[in-house]
């Protein structure tokens, strides 16, 4: 019995080194193909033959996000194009590129100044204020009584409401920075 249990205990281990291994060595390897993927779409955008539904296709390949021929150039034209690639996907819900004007604007209710003015207090506020109502039933319950099911989905849905507003607070935020970071002006 002693002895099937060091065969096991060293098999489980000899098991858990080859999964790490396995998993650092495809890592690894994973970054080598992208270099040489990303080496070669560089290649086809410089190229003036390469069609547009090809780059498109390639900069997906790359990032999961589809962007017009021209708005693909602008971002790897950029000083440190992997974060403004970042920065651009996530405010793709606040801001849009116009391909005939060059340039980026605004959308649905960030495209007031006023709003954008605000939005981030206004974000906040409305995170502060649905995750107090969220906990409002536990903090508050008397004497441990027993919450009724009603209360709990309301804590729950509001629980959801509160993250969404983190979560719209952090994409605008990104997009502050997206538009603060893309140089449009000097492009290459």
């Amino acid at each position: 019995m002693d002895y099937l249990t060091i065969i096991g205990s060293l098999a489980a281990i000899f098991g858990i080194f080859k999964i790490v291994n396995e998993i650092t060595l495809s890592r690894a390897s994973k970054h080598r193909d992208d270099y040489d993927f990303t080496k070669v779409y560089l290649n086809d955008l410089e190229n003036q033959n390469s069609h547009k539904f090809i780059l498109q296709k390639g900069f997906r390949a790359l990032t999961n996000n589809i962007y017009p021929v021209e708005e693909i150039k602008i971002l790897l034209s950029q000083d440190n194009p992997m974060e403004i690639i970042y920065l651009r996907s996530s405010s793709k819900k606040t801001i849009n590129y116009d391909s005939k004007e060059q340039k980026y604007y605004w959308i649905g209710i960030y495209k007031y100044k006023w709003f954008r003015k605000i939005a981030s207090k206004l974000l906040i506020i409305l995170y502060l204020i649905s995750s107090f109502l969220a906990l409002r039933p536990f903090l508050f319950n008397k004497d441990g009584i027993t919450l009724e099911s009603k209360d709990i989905i309301i804590s729950i849905s509001l629980s959801f409401f509160a993250v969404l507003a983190v979560i719209k607070h952090s994409d605008f935020i990104e997009s502050l920075k997206f538009i603060n970071s893309v140089d449009l002006k000097n492009l290459r």
